[in-house]
């Protein structure tokens, strides 16, 4: 009886692994088409470090103006004027803290489409999102915090943006979500982690209802300031490689875990982390 159970549990396990290897190659199978989204705007919450810095560079450099959102004026304002220097586009930078975002969100993204509404918008990067390791029931300010940031804007931009997209019957929509959805971590980020799923089944609930190019990207570790509270960050890469390997995605699947090492991450984490447990529960 054992071994039918071994044997099923292992067919499980390589059509998983299969399915997700399929998704790869889509993803993968040519290099990035962005430039089909033409040389319009393009929208990026949380754009002077990280990964919205390396969004917001590659997308210079592909020709797109640029609408730069995020808390610091002056590191805005530097950004800007670096990617006019170095690429030659337009920008605009609105400094905006999502930290308020939760006390009267029509008005916060409203003020925020108000001053970008006349141009012809045809990318959203919502990049925006906070995380931090705290006991669930010690940590009110953190819970009320990651749920506003890592949901309103995604939820409200959307939301603004997409009537322009439909309208254009061209664009794109790129959610930054995590790894961290898909099983669960022993490291005291239950609230990060729920947030992260919403994020995915919005993503594909709004690209089914409205059949845009809406990507859920799920990445592991990126050497950004959000990842320094871990001491050991496997697969690890840095923002200009997860970057690449977004745009790569958008418009070809709805789901990714992006660069081939998250791939393998996703393969240690959800593959053979469950099935070596089970071993363990059986064995002991």
């Amino acid at each position: 009886m054992i071994e039918y159970i071994f044997f099923f549990i292992g067919f499980c396990c390589i059509l998983k692994v299969a399915l997700v290897l399929l998704e790869f190659l889509q993803g993968y199978s040519h290099i990035s088409d962005i430039k089909k989204y033409g040389h319009s705007w393009a929208i990026i919450t949380g754009a002077t470090d990280g990964v919205g810095l390396a969004f917001a560079k590659k997308l210079a450099q592909a020709g797109f103006s640029l609408i730069l959102i995020s808390r610091n004026p002056i590191k805005l304002l530097q950004v800007a004027r670096e990617l006019n220097l170095q690429y030659g586009i337009n920008t605009l930078t609105i400094a905006k803290d999502f930290n308020d975002c939760n006390k009267d969100p029509q008005e916060f993204f409203n003020g925020i489409y108000a001053k970008c509404q006349n141009l012809n918008i045809t990318l959203l990067i919502n990049n925006v999102g906070y995380g931090e390791k705290a006991p669930f029931i010690e940590s009110l300010p953190l819970i009320l915090r990651q749920i506003s940031i890592n949901i309103f804007p995604m939820v409200f931009l959307t939301r603004l943006i997409l009537p322009s997209l439909i309208s254009n019957g061209l664009g794109g929509i790129i959610n930054i979500g995590s790894i961290t959805t898909l099983r669960q971590f022993p490291v005291l980020i239950a609230v990060y982690s729920a947030t992260k799923s919403f994020e995915l089944i919005f993503s594909q609930t709004c690209s089914q209802e409205y059949n845009l190019d809406i990507l859920c990207i799920e990445p592991s570790f990126i050497n950004t300031k959000l990842t320094k509270i871990y001491r050991r960050k496997p697969f690890n890469i840095q923002p200009d490689e997860f970057v690449e390997a977004s745009l790569c995605c958008l418009g070809r699947v709805g789901h990714s875990f992006g660069h081939w090492r998250h791939y393998i991450s996703y393969f240690f984490y959800t593959v053979l982390g469950p099935f070596i447990s089970i071993l363990l529960d059986i064995t002991n």
